[in-house]
């Protein structure tokens, strides 16, 4: 064996076995097959066999009649073999062990790790070294830098005299913005808001004891979505959003915001009336009546058709800014939450009311009770579907 595997390492073979004493594989011989056998002359063939390797496996293996084991990558470090064998009286003999030790791979020996050191202090001086060449550059580039900005500071100061002839001019332009931007605060706040806001700086939230805020959005809209490229999708979104700008600007109602398709108003705020609940309602039929036509006109073009389902409901909100970088004038409550449960347990083309929304509306719009319906997270509540004027 050593002269075929001359790094392997062993003082001679056993007296009594067959096996080489003080074993020492190099880690690129890390596999070994152990070959055993039982001294039975009567019943070979009905003796059992168990082993193990410890720091292997660390348990032995299923009674089996195989007299060889074998053990592939095995890491550095020292193991002992046991066997056992069980006769075909049932009765299991005492271990026999062997003992061997698997030497580590040349890059975890000793003089590797020493020659990583010495690899890693030459890579450090080759920094240190590096890094004192580059201040030296970084200092003389910082000394040319500070002439040519002590002469531009010369030019700077002739310059300056000439803005500040320009400074007049600006002024005026500022003014032309400063108008543009308060019309702009002004389509992003209500009037009344925006001009608190100005005022003091911030705008305090309110309390409204009755609004009716109605939710929109359109049916089966992520399968839509799927079937439009997205010039095409903002476009159609576009056109129904801006067509219920118009609807809801004609009642008085306040658009509150958008969240992908679902637009959100609501009408008795920020200045209070006690007609906001026909208001909206008038508002949902002619969204309704307009989705209608568009609905055909899309179906004619042999386009995908945009349902709307529209929700209602009339409660208590508090309105107030939020943000402070992009303002957006919101509300909450738990009359916004239902509202958002009238939309969602509706139906596409209906106006689907709750039952606080009918008791107001009642004697202007015919309604068709739907029964007590389950809201998520908020039981059961009356809801009703607007079918037309009285």
């Amino acid at each position: 064996m050593k002269s075929r595997f001359r790094s392997i390492e062993f003082n001679g073979i056993a007296r009594f076995y067959p096996i080489p004493e003080h074993l020492v594989l190099p880690y690129r011989y890390n596999r070994i097959t152990i070959d055993f056998i039982a001294i039975e002359t009567g019943k070979p063939d009905l003796v059992n066999y168990q082993y193990m390797l410890e720091g292997y496996d660390n348990y032995w293996s299923p009674v089996l009649k195989k007299t060889s084991a074998s053990f592939g990558n095995i890491h550095e470090g020292t193991y002992t073999f046991k066997v056992k064998a069980q006769g075909p009286n049932g009765v299991w003999c005492e271990p026999v062990t062997f003992s061997f030790k698997v030497l580590p791979p040349w890059y975890r020996t000793w003089w590797a790790y020493l020659i990583y050191a010495l690899l890693f202090l030459l890579a450090l001086r080759i920094f240190s070294e590096w890094r004192e060449h580059k201040l030296i550059a970084e200092k003389e580039k910082l000394e040319h830098t500070v002439e040519i900005r002590t002469e531009e500071l010369v030019q700077k100061n002739i310059v300056v005299e000439k803005q500040k002839e320009e400074l007049v001019q600006k002024n005026i332009i500022v003014e032309k913005e400063k108008k543009r931007s308060d019309d702009l605060l002004l389509n992003i706040l209500p009037e009344e808001v925006a001009e608190e806001l100005k005022a003091k700086g911030s705008a305090d939230a309110k309390q409204f004891a009755e609004v009716t805020v109605m939710f929109t959005d359109f049916k089966g809209f992520t399968q839509i979505t799927e079937k439009l490229t997205p010039a095409e999708l903002v476009a159609e979104i576009h056109t129904c959003f801006k067509a219920f700008d118009h609807i809801i600007e004609k009642f008085n109602i306040e658009k509150i915001k958008t969240i992908g398709d679902a637009y959100m108003c609501a009408g008795g705020l920020p200045a209070t009336n006690t007609t906001n609940a026909i208001d909206i309602v008038n508002a949902a039929m002619e969204i309704k009546q307009f989705m209608q036509q568009h609905l055909q006109l899309r179906k004619k073009e042999n386009k995908e058709p945009f349902e709307i389902r529209i929700g209602v409901h009339t409660g208590p909100v508090v309105a107030g800014i939020v943000g402070v970088k992009k303002f957006a004038y919101d509300i909450w409550g738990d009359t916004v939450n239902i509202a958002s449960r009238m939309e969602s347990s509706g139906e596409a083309g209906k106006i689907n009311i709750s039952g606080s929304t009918y008791e107001i509306v009642k004697d202007k719009f015919t309604c068709v009770h739907r029964g007590k319906i389950q809201a998520k997270n908020k039981g059961e509540i009356d809801m009703y579907f607007v079918e037309r004027k009285v």
